[in-house]
């Protein structure tokens, strides 16, 4: 549902880059991550998403399933963490 982006510094191609996430929080039916992308070592840019679980047949926000809760749960970042 959302997904803003800051761009640091250049991104150069051909060349590989690599993508950091983590789970900043979880909702009933959501989650916002935070990514970094890196290239040479170099963070070239930051990003928050928010992502919403859709049932594809009522085509509105349903709940995460529990193994998706417990995954996540795993991968979230503490307050601490984010300071």
């Amino acid at each position: 549902v959302h997904l803003s982006m800051d761009f640091l510094s250049e991104l150069r191609w051909p060349g590989a880059v690599t993508i950091g996430t983590r789970v900043l929080s979880l909702g009933k039916s959501s989650v916002k991550l935070e990514q970094g992308v890196f290239q040479e070592g170099i963070c070239a840019a930051v990003a928050q998403t928010s992502l919403v679980l859709i049932d594809s047949k009522l085509r509105r926000s349903t709940a995460l399933s529990p193994q998706a809760v417990s995954r996540l749960s795993g991968l979230l970042v503490s307050q601490q963490e984010m300071a």
